[in-house]
């Protein structure tokens, strides 16, 4: 797996630039520098954690891999990740999620934009639009952030198919999906329209019992003999032992962070990895048509948004596993890819 950056190199430019604390809830804004012409985008995740300071890890976890999606595809925007701490159930702490983040945001006064991640929906991000102007979720729109992110997915898995057919490899028959929310649903649609023979695991049962694919078992997934992994669930949740006696040829990262310590270079040793900054980048692409590009925003057409998100990732991913050396990050400001889609644009796939 080539190097696309080490985090200590990032973390140093990183920083809580807002943050909340009260009984049951705790929220952390971390961003790397940004204003209002350069602004930081990243979603909004809810958890429990096993304390605030854990929860402040990982905003500085995710932020660290915003940072470098933001730069490799070339979004306008610069890194940054909201993290809430709950200690009660959730549902019952989004109204104050909300108010709070909402407030937060207006005291940033548009340097960091907020969206949808783990436990915050569409329908959430919507309800926090109504609060806040600074929230870019495709809110109104017909267009799903969460498919745009699921058809990025799917365009590195099929940029690495390709990139590997140039070298001799046989087409991959199989594909085992974990975690089949609005992303992975995203990409079991395209990988059985594609004639793939899908098999699916997620941590709720009926979630990964979908048409035309076969579940797993959640205690023994990692041990199906398969051609591809493609992750979609959440941070930190393939282990070592997962990847000791891997089964695949090829792994896509489609979850932000998806291998615990020391399992993705296990897993980079024994098969190819597209790693997650690569790959799931559909929803910032959308972010950055609805603000740089209002216009065709305004007339864009899902399938269009699709297509683009899906060719730039098949595009980029071929190029990341062709080279012997990593992309070229840069800290100067590049064109916006949003400025790049046109209404009515038909992409090759």
């Amino acid at each position: 797996m080539r190097d696309l950056g080490q985090s200590g190199d990032l973390r140093r430019f990183l920083g809580v630039v807002a943050e909340h604390h009260e009984p049951h809830l705790d929220v952390f804004v971390v961003s790397e520098p940004s204003s209002r012409a350069l602004p930081a985008n990243g979603g909004l995740r809810v958890g429990h954690y096993a304390s605030p300071d854990a929860a402040r890890e990982e905003a500085f976890m995710l932020t660290e891999r915003m940072c470098l999606k933001h730069r490799l595809h070339a979004t306008g925007f610069v890194g940054a990740k909201l993290v809430a701490n709950v200690s009660a159930p959730v549902a019952t702490m989004k109204d104050r999620i909300i108010d709070v983040v909402a407030g937060l945001l207006e005291q940033l006064n548009g340097e960091v934009y907020t969206g949808c991640d783990m436990n915050f929906d569409a329908a959430d991000a919507a309800r926090l639009a109504h609060a806040s102007p600074y929230v870019l979720a495709a809110v109104d729109s017909p267009i799903d952030a969460s498919a745009a992110t699921g058809h990025g997915v799917y365009g590195s898995f099929a940029g690495a198919v390709a990139a590997e057919a140039e070298q001799g490899a046989p087409n991959p028959q199989s594909v085992l999906v974990h975690g089949v929310g609005a992303v992975g649903r995203t990409v079991v649609e395209r990988a059985l329209a594609d004639g793939l023979e899908v098999f699916t695991v997620d941590r709720v049962p009926r979630r990964a019992a979908l048409d035309g694919c076969t579940p797993l078992d959640r205690d023994a997934w990692w041990k199906k003999d398969v051609d591809a992994w493609v992750l979609c669930s959440g941070s930190g949740v393939i282990e070592p032992r997962m990847v000791d006696d891997l089964p695949c040829r090829l792994v896509v990262s489609g979850a932000n962070g998806p291998f615990a310590e020391g399992a993705e270079t296990i897993a980079a040793a024994r098969a190819t990895v597209v790693p997650d900054v690569m790959s799931n980048a559909g929803a910032v692409m959308v972010d950055s048509i609805e603000r740089y590009n209002p216009w065709s925003w305004a007339r864009a057409a899902p399938t269009d948004v699709y297509r683009m998100v899906e060719h730039r990732h098949r595009r980029a991913t071929m190029k990341y596993l062709q080279y012997d050396r990593p992309p070229t990050f840069s800290d100067e400001p590049r064109r916006p890819c949003g400025l790049d889609y046109e209404a009515r644009t038909q992409y090759a796939v």
